[in-house]
């Protein structure tokens, strides 16, 4: 790298920080497909020797990224249980990325201990949990990157306590503190209750629940339609938001509901995904995105509809 690279190279920079952020945040708010179709290999890109522009390097998100990414926060995405986003919850990254806080002990970043400890707690409370899950009774918990990491707190401190002498200090000798980096299966660990402490404190507790019952309504709203079309059946009772369905095949057509699954994702208009139950292959609707509203699941009734009528025909 030349000298004027060197002279210039400010990873930090405030000035840079601010302009660049706003042009960031136009390109995320933009429309893209729901699911992508390119193969595999599409994305080919180099590693550069020397700093390149934002603009040219939003450009390549545009052309290289973009078009392999299955977009998670699309209205239309009914796939699978979803990592929705807010502007609250977007804040809350920021600040979560600015500081870079690796929390995976007390002594580590104090506030990281405490305040998952505290808003676990709400989250406890809000589910009207017992006592004995909360920090404030006789449990606790620990925010993990998925459910699949999920685990019973006591068994993970006796299994993964590590205590290798740069980690040691007062505080985790004294037992008083959470030392985290003992409830999980790595050692570091990002700062994840700063951005649930900043979505519950934006947004609050009430509307909350309000989305998480919109998303319920219009799940049983997706039911009836499905009950009401007799070319369909709901093969299991609704869960919450999650809802199970196929279309009858007039003869035994194992592929019947894979074809009508394909057939949907392949529009570009909406994806979803399948499971199979005591052998029976089902079409799953998940509502959940931020972003879904009634007259998105009405649009994907009405493509199901039409791809089921091109496959019986």
């Amino acid at each position: 790298m030349g000298s004027e690279s060197r002279q210039t190279f400010l990873p930090l920079d405030p000035v840079t920080f601010s302009n660049e952020s706003k042009a960031v945040i136009d390109f995320i708010v933009e429309k893209y497909p729901v699911q992508s179709t390119v193969e595999p290999g599409h994305v080919n890109i180099y590693a550069p020797y020397c700093p390149e522009p934002l603009q040219d390097i939003l450009e390549d998100v545009s052309n290289c990224i973009i078009p392999g990414l299955t977009h998670w926060q699309s209205p239309n995405f009914f796939a699978y249980f979803h990592a929705n986003a807010s502007t609250a919850g977007f804040f809350g990254e920021m600040l979560c990325s600015g500081f870079n806080v690796v929390g995976f002990n007390w002594i580590s970043s104090p506030a990281a201990t405490e305040l998952e400890s505290i808003v676990l707690d709400w989250m406890g409370k809000m589910l009207k949990l017992p006592s004995s899950f909360l920090f404030s009774g006789t449990g606790g918990g620990v925010l993990h990157g998925s459910t699949c990491e999920a685990a019973e707190p006591k068994l993970l401190v006796d299994s993964l306590s590590t205590d290798p002498e740069i980690l040691r200090n007062n505080a985790s000798k004294s037992k008083a503190v959470v030392d985290y980096k003992d409830w999980q299966i790595a050692l570091s660990r990002r700062f994840r209750a700063l951005k649930l402490w900043v979505v519950i404190r934006r947004h609050g507790l009430a509307n909350l629940m309000c989305h998480i019952r919109s998303d319920i309504a219009m799940a049983k709203r997706f039911e009836a339609l499905v009950g009401e079309d007799e070319r369909f059946e709901i093969v299991v009772p609704r869960k919450f938001a999650l809802v199970c369905f196929r279309l009858k095949p007039k003869v035994e057509e194992e592929d019947l509901n894979c074809k009508l699954v394909e057939a949907i994702n392949s529009s570009g208009r909406a994806f979803m995904s399948h499971a199979v139950l005591s052998g029976i292959y089902v079409i799953r609707c998940a509502i959940g995105t931020t972003l879904t509203q009634q007259h998105h699941v009405d649009a994907l009734w009405k493509l199901i509809q039409d791809k089921a009528q091109s496959l019986l025909v």
